[in-house]
């Protein structure tokens, strides 16, 4: 397959986006790739995030549908509910799927470099087991001033061990995620996903479990800091006494990210008709914690931080299982 007969689509999550959507919208439309089509789900905007679509639309035909979000609210579900319609209404057959947020701006070859890394891959390999790529990102503040680094060198944005994802959701960023068909048609989107899930990541347990991780180490994706945002600040580092002033100040938080991410490990289990050993052995490690816990995360060389209180405060935490008694918990994760 050539980049030349590749059709893509692109969903995007929209919410009271009226400040930066236009930069969003502009950068998707000037693309060097440029057959593809977008879908927007908007989450029950009150500003002009909807004039400013169907403003759009009427310009620009690749934009096909705008749809509203009545089911849950928040980002990730908003997300999920695009990607079930895309699924329950869309006929149209694509090679490969983006998702992009409503106030990034995406570099001109975004597309055209994700597809053509997917594409070599898939010529070099003569796999046809599904395959995801993701970037770096170009960090800038909320005025859109370039802050001089990118995400990757203020964090280990690389998923060297795919298996790190189901205990760590930092490293695959849904506004830099592509993927192709396969995956997509291997992805299920259950009715009943909480709001506390992330499409990407969720998306991104497929991708480890079956499929092909790569990592493009260049900035795709101009990512907008202003406070609002969905993904937080990813820790790098700690001095000694930065390391315990945060355990006495940030340990709600801190076990409520880990509840999170290990609830959604074991929803994504259970909702798995082929279970590999791996991930049976994962789901007890996350319900039993103990010597087991950790002799699980050894075998399989799970290391999702470099420095020593995020290396301590993993294991720790994965030992007592105290992330059970965190509110996430309640959820019944086998529904």
């Amino acid at each position: 397959m050539n980049i030349e007969n590749c059709k893509a689509i692109i969903m995007m999550a929209t919410y009271q986006g009226e400040k930066y959507l236009n930069e969003q919208l502009d950068s998707i439309i000037g693309q060097s790739f440029t057959n593809w089509e977008l879908y927007i789900s908007d989450d029950g905007s009150t500003d002009s995030t909807m004039h400013i679509l169907q403003r759009y639309k009427e310009m620009e035909p690749r934009i096909v549908k705008i749809i509203s979000n009545h089911g849950e609210h928040g980002a990730f579900s908003n997300f999920f509910s695009l990607m079930r319609y895309v699924k329950e209404n869309v006929k149209q057959k694509y090679n490969f799927y983006f998702y992009c947020d409503q106030d990034d701006i995406w570099y001109k070859d975004k597309l055209e470099k994700q597809i053509d890394c997917m594409l070599k891959y898939k010529k070099e390999s003569s796999s046809s087991i599904p395959v995801l790529c993701y970037s770096d990102l170009q960090l800038m503040d909320g005025k859109g001033n370039m802050l001089g680094r990118t995400l990757g060198q203020d964090s280990d944005i690389s998923l060297e061990n795919y298996y790190n994802i189901f205990f760590a959701e930092r490293y695959i960023w849904g506004t830099t995620m592509a993927h192709d068909a396969v995956l997509w048609e291997m992805t299920h989107v259950p009715m009943d996903i909480p709001g506390f899930l992330s499409h990407d990541n969720w998306i991104g347990r497929y991708a480890a479990v079956y499929g092909k991780i790569i990592f493009m180490n260049e900035p795709l994706v101009c990512y907008r800091r202003h406070g609002g945002n969905v993904t937080a600040d990813v820790p790098h580092g700690y001095t000694f006494w930065q390391g315990i002033k945060r355990i006495f100040t940030q340990l709600p938080d801190v076990l409520d990210n880990h509840a999170g991410t290990y609830w959604a490990s074991l929803y994504f289990i259970a909702h798995l008709n082929d279970k590999k050993k791996t991930l049976i052995d994962f789901e007890k490690c996350l319900l039993n914690g103990g010597w087991q816990a950790v002799k699980i995360v050894r075998k399989y060389n799970i290391n999702t931080a470099e420095n020593f209180f995020n290396r301590a405060a993993f294991f720790l935490i994965l030992f007592t299982s105290i992330y059970k008694r965190s509110k996430v918990f309640n959820h019944d994760f086998r529904n």
